[in-house]
Order: C-alpha cells, then sequence, then structure tokens
C-alpha cells in the first residue's frame, strides 16, 4: 500500500492590539511590519517564539472573551512565577 501524502504548511501569524494577520511566509509580512517584527524580536524581552499545531491554531481562535481571559490568566501565572524567583533569589543572597 502506497504511503499517503504528507504536505508541510507553514505561516506567520502577526497579532498586535486588535489586529491579528496571518501570512503564508515571512516574504509575505509587508516591510514595515516586517521591520518592527525583527526589531521586536531582537530585543531584550523576546524569549518566545510559539509554533502552533493544530489543536493550539484552534485554541488561538477562541472567541475574544474566552481568549482575553485566558490571556489574563498565562499573565497571572508568569507574574506569579516571576515573584517566586525574585522572592527565592533575595532569601538565598
Amino acid at each position: 500500500m502506497p504511503d499517503p501524502e504528507v504536505f508541510k504548511t507553514a505561516s506567520v501569524r502577526v497579532a498586535a492590539g486588535d489586529q491579528d494577520q496571518v501570512y503564508g511566509s515571512i516574504e509575505e509580512v509587508p516591510p514595515q511590519v516586517r521591520q518592527k517584527m525583527e526589531q521586536a524580536l531582537s530585543g531584550p524581552h523576546a524569549e518566545t517564539i510559539v509554533i502552533a499545531d493544530e489543536r493550539t491554531r484552534e485554541a488561538f481562535q477562541a472567541p475574544a472573551g474566552q481568549r482575553s481571559r485566558r490571556v489574563r490568566w498565562w499573565l497571572l501565572a508568569v507574574l506569579l512565577a516571576s515573584l517566586a524567583v525574585l522572592l527565592r533569589w533575595i532569601w538565598t543572597r
């Protein structure tokens, strides 16, 4: 039995504020947006790039209310984790 065909796809999702755009490749991203993206990715606060599979993509396409609640929970979790690291660093000095 022949192997099924495998298709690999990629996309670049740029979300800022209320705007959310999906491009087929980095080359399709407009020059001004690409420049801002490169600056942000090379900045001191850049650490994570999300490479999404289908389940992750579906999760990000949740209704705006659910998405904003999810973002708030993630921000709270990151804040608490950062606070725990800071307190541990202070106490072990």
